[in-house]
């Protein structure tokens, strides 16, 4: 194993965990308003329950609402804001070339288990919130909380994660080569040691 080699494996580990980093910093952004859009969005869908919440029980679901979102917002960077579950992408033997979608990274997503899927915390809060008020279930398909596709702070999820899978590639490539050079290094020195037993 060469310093260069070893050297370039860490950069692109680097790159790697800091484009994690990016796709956390998003999520909890949209995580911290999800609640509140998803509870506001019920609430314009069916005025003949909406118009019999109080402004005071209005009030307290909103206020709730935000206190919600901000608990997801730290779970979110929490969970996928260091480096383990991106570099862990590494070991999976592929990915889709063309993956654009968080979904599409089940171990990075499903570590959101309790913010996002149809049994997760997030979702059933919000059910729980809904249902409280008459607001009625999840009529989205499909059901629950699911990874942005718009601009949020000037970036992009499937632009992130289309970086996230390059570097993944770039690692496995770069982790091979290692291994490549680990294995041509020990067996250079078992035929030195070969050699040197002959006399």
């Amino acid at each position: 194993m060469t310093h260069a080699q070893d050297a370039a494996l860490s950069a692109a580990e680097r790159r790697l965990a800091e484009a994690g980093a990016e796709i956390a910093d998003l999520l909890a952004a949209d995580l911290l308003t999800y609640p509140d859009r998803e509870l506001e969005r019920r609430f314009l869908a069916r005025p003949e329950a909406a118009a019999h919440i109080s402004d005071l029980a209005l009030q307290q679901l909103r206020a709730r609402s935000k206190a919600l979102g901000h608990t997801l917002a730290v779970a979110a960077s929490e969970r996928l804001g260091v480096a383990e579950p991106w570099l862990a992408l590494c070991d999976s033997d592929a990915l889709p070339i063309d993956c654009k979608d968080l979904t599409q990274l089940p171990s990075v997503f499903g570590l959101l288990g309790t913010v996002s899927g149809s049994r997760g915390l997030c979702d059933l809060a919000v059910e729980g919130l809904a249902e409280e008020h008459g607001l009625g279930g999840d009529d989205r398909t499909p059901p629950g909380y699911q990874p942005p596709k718009r601009f949020i702070d000037r970036k992009y999820l499937p632009t992130l994660v289309e970086a996230v899978v390059r570097h993944v590639a770039t690692v496995q490539a770069l982790r091979q080569k290692l291994g490549e050079t680990a294995a041509q290094q020990a067996q250079h020195s078992l035929a030195e040691r070969w050699g040197k037993a002959g006399g």
